[in-house]
Order: C-alpha cells, then sequence, then structure tokens
C-alpha cells in the first residue's frame, strides 16, 4: 500500500502510503489545468498494479455528473477505471449515487471496527468533493466525515480531489482529518495557506499540468506527478484483466454434478464403431453376421 506518485527535483520517486492511520487519507487541491484528476488516475493504476485484490480495492466517485449528459471517457477521464479487477463495484457518478456508496461504506467501517478487520484495505477516489459538499444533504456529508475521522483505522481510505479550493466548505473539520496534501498550481497565496494548514507561496509559481507539492506536517516537497495517458491505461488495463488467477480451492470449482466410479455396478458394454459402405455404424454388441446396425450416421 506505498505507491510512488511522481519523482522529485533530484529524480528521486516520491511516496505515497497508506499503511496505517498516519498516512490516511490525502487531499488534492488545484485550479482547473493543475492535473488533479490525472493524478487520480495515477493513484488508482498504480495501486492496482502493486497490490493484490485480496488486500486493496477501489472505489472511484465523481457527483459533478448532471445525470442528463452521456459518460465519455474524453469528459470523464475516471471512467475507464472501471475496468480494474480491483474496482468494488462500478464508478458512481452523481451525488445521489456517491452518497449511496458513501453511505455503504460508512456501515462497513462500523463494522469492521467492532470486529477489528482492516482487509482488504479500500481506496476511495473521489473527484469535484466540493460539488458533493454544496449538493450533498446532511445524512451524505456526515457518512463522509465519519470516515475521514474513523475510516483510516477500519482500512478504508479516502483521496479527495477539490477544484474549487476557496470552497468554505472545505472547512477545519474536513481538512484536520487529511493527513496528506497534494497542492497544485494555485494563484491566491492565502487560498494555498488555508488548504496547506502551513504558508505556501511555492503554490502560486507552479506550472500546471502536474506540477505539485506534497505537504506532510511541516514537510514540503515539490514533484512531478507521474501521467498515465489513454493508451497507456489500455494496455495495463488490458495486461490486468488476462493475468492468470491463483487457483485458490483445492479443487477446481464446476457447477455440473461429480460423478463417482462404484465398483459395484457391473461396468456398461462398449459401443461398438465399424465401417461399412461409406458410414459409421454404431452398436453396443458387436454385429454378428446378418444383423442389422442400429444406428448410422453420415461419415
Amino acid at each position: 500500500m506505498s505507491i510512488p506518485v511522481g519523482v522529485d527535483e533530484e529524480g528521486q520517486p516520491v511516496w505515497l502510503r497508506f499503511a496505517n492511520h498516519r498516512h490516511g487519507h490525502v487531499l488534492i487541491a488545484g485550479e482547473v489545468g493543475a492535473g488533479k484528476t490525472s493524478l487520480l488516475r495515477t493513484i488508482a493504476t498504480a495501486l492496482a498494479l502493486t497490490s493484490r485484490q485480496a488486500q486493496c480495492q477501489l472505489q472511484i466517485l465523481d457527483p459533478a455528473w448532471d445525470g442528463t449528459t452521456r459518460l465519455h471517457m474524453t469528459d470523464y477521464p475516471l471512467l475507464p477505471l472501471g475496468y480494474l479487477p480491483h474496482m468494488m463495484t462500478d464508478p458512481a457518478f452523481g451525488v445521489e449515487a456517491c452518497a449511496s456508496l458513501l453511505h455503504f461504506l460508512a456501515e462497513e467501517m462500523t463494522y469492521r471496527r467492532r470486529e477489528r478487520m482492516t482487509l482488504p484495505r479500500i481506496v476511495i477516489l473521489m473527484d469535484h468533493i466540493t460539488t458533493y459538499l454544496e449538493d450533498g444533504g446532511a445524512q451524505p456529508k456526515s457518512d463522509l466525515y465519519r470516515l475521514l475521522q474513523y475510516g483510516a483505522q477500519a482500512g478504508i481510505h479516502l483521496v479527495l480531489a477539490a477544484d474549487r479550493p476557496d470552497s468554505p466548505l472545505l472547512d477545519s473539520t474536513l481538512k484536520a482529518s487529511i493527513t496528506m496534501r497534494l497542492i497544485g498550481r494555485l494563484s491566491d497565496a492565502a487560498v494555498a495557506r488555508r488548504v496547506a494548514g502551513i504558508s505556501l507561496d511555492q503554490a502560486t509559481r507552479l506550472y500546471g499540468e502536474g506540477d505539485f507539492l506534497a505537504v506532510a506536517g511541516e514537510d514540503v516537497t515539490y514533484f512531478q506527478a507521474a501521467y498515465v495517458s489513454d493508451y497507456e491505461l489500455h494496455h495495463q488495463l488490458t495486461e490486468l484483466n488476462h493475468l492468470a488467477r491463483p487457483i485458490l480451492l483445492a479443487q477446481p470449482y464446476s457447477a455440473r454434478p461429480r460423478i463417482k466410479d462404484n465398483p459395484a455396478k457391473a461396468t456398461p458394454p462398449s459401443r461398438m464403431f465399424t465401417m461399412h459402405d461409406g458410414s459409421v455404424e454404431l452398436g453396443k454388441n458387436p454385429p454378428e453376421s446378418g444383423e442389422a446396425p442400429s444406428e448410422k450416421l453420415p461419415f
């Protein structure tokens, strides 16, 4: 559950860890064009390439869909991630679908905490978090805050992307539960300071398109995020879905009833196959002279 998400100024990989609740949840913030959605795709792909399905399950949410336009990957770049074998269920688009899934996961978190379970880890990747906070009701927001507060202890982690980091809805309660913040281009230094929790004047000098600052406490690391193109994503999806699955059962599963030999029963007589006038003749017993064959099949 530790993945590289880019390289720093010295060419060394920058790691994102979900190993414990010290690195429980991630906030990706930046203006339009900063590369937030592309970074979400990178994180999901990296988790799928480095984790077993029994250890990690993924879930994609995008509440910005209005419910009327046709879903297409040009407008919703997270859509192809639904083909990853690690997906818990289909990607959820629209506020209502996202709220339903988050409510289910909040109940799952309660069950896991009671049973002291943390596996498989579930990583929820949500784009346009401010849209969810604006249009979701009291219960959807309550489920989100519960997951932010207690989810990491139960192996449930959130990666939230905010395209409007100046929104007052990203209040201290939401940000206090975030342990890692990936800050993209922000033209307002005051907004960058409020989102990062520390003075971050470098955010105004970022170029966008994958230029990020990783903020963990007082530590700030500049890095260029890894980019997964549509072709590379298609190639990785093909490879992941064609990998041989490990056999987990002692015997291969089959819906057909198993037939066992019974030595007490007599062995049925063998059928004979003979040729006659260009046809295959079938019979239970060897045909005697002058006896007509029981069946004929065209050769």
